[in-house]
């Protein structure tokens, strides 16, 4: 029961931190709620429905970041208390398998006996740390995906407010644009050295198998991050247009 003291002496410091930061920074100044007076605007009620429904995932995405960095903690513990290895690990992996180099075996109907696939593969953790880097990584994409569901939230609620082009949307547009591009571009490398750095404990009597570490990375993602970084200088033009209007006598 040591591993569950070491974790309660480290939880109530944590969660009394946490508790400083939401109720003191992260509530009063990252997020935008409904006005009372747009609730019953009916030219919003798809914009509403969507706010309520990232409002609902970014609370769950908000209690995941909360409780995965203890969790983690008390699951290393646990199994080193108990079990004396630490849990498997998830990566992606490049696998080739030369059939025409496998005794007894007899192929027919397949031209190229080679299949190759890029693949995700549960491996024996070298170590502790090895398990505790991949979960801090886990961490950091919740944390990307949190913030772009924030930034999404507040832009919603600013529209249903009235406040499509006067509410900084533009500066939140540039910032998941940013941190999109960020993820596809950093997060595929530092999965491909995530992975070459434990794909080397697995081998294989064969040389007909052999696997090599690969990227997740996505184009599609990639530019998906770009088209928003180009609409966002578009949409600061038209808050700048709309301010200048404001204060046209």
């Amino acid at each position: 029961m040591t591993w569950l003291v070491l974790l309660l002496l480290f939880l109530v410091p944590y969660l009394g931190f946490l508790y400083w930061v939401i109720t003191k920074r992260y509530i009063p100044n990252s997020m935008v709620s409904i006005q009372p007076a747009a609730e019953g605007d009916t030219r919003h009620r798809l914009a509403r429905s969507t706010f309520s429904l990232l409002h609902f995932i970014h609370s769950v995405l908000f209690f995941l970041v909360i409780i995965w960095l203890p969790v983690t903690i008390g699951i290393l513990l646990h199994y080193k208390g108990d079990f004396g290895s630490p849990p498997d690990l998830t990566i992606y992996t490049n696998l080739v398998v030369d059939m025409a180099q496998i005794e007894n075996l007899d192929v027919t109907g397949i031209r190229e006996q080679v299949i190759k696939s890029k693949t995700e593969i549960a491996l024996e953790a070298p170590g502790y740390i090895n398990s505790f880097i991949f979960s801090v990584t886990q961490i950091v994409k919740l944390l990307m995906m949190l913030f772009i569901v924030l930034q999404q939230r507040n832009i919603l609620a600013s529209l249903c407010n009235g406040e499509s082009f006067s509410a900084g949307n533009s500066q939140r547009l540039d910032w998941v644009g940013k941190v999109i591009v960020f993820a596809y571009i950093a997060g595929p490398v530092w999965n491909f050295f995530l992975s070459a750095s434990v794909i080397d404990t697995v081998q294989f009597s064969s040389s007909a198998i052999t696997m090599t570490p690969t990227t997740d990375g996505s184009f599609i993602g990639l530019m998906v991050g770009v088209g928003i970084l180009i609409l966002s200088p578009v949409i600061k033009e038209a808050e700048q247009l709309l301010d200048d209007q404001r204060h046209t006598i």
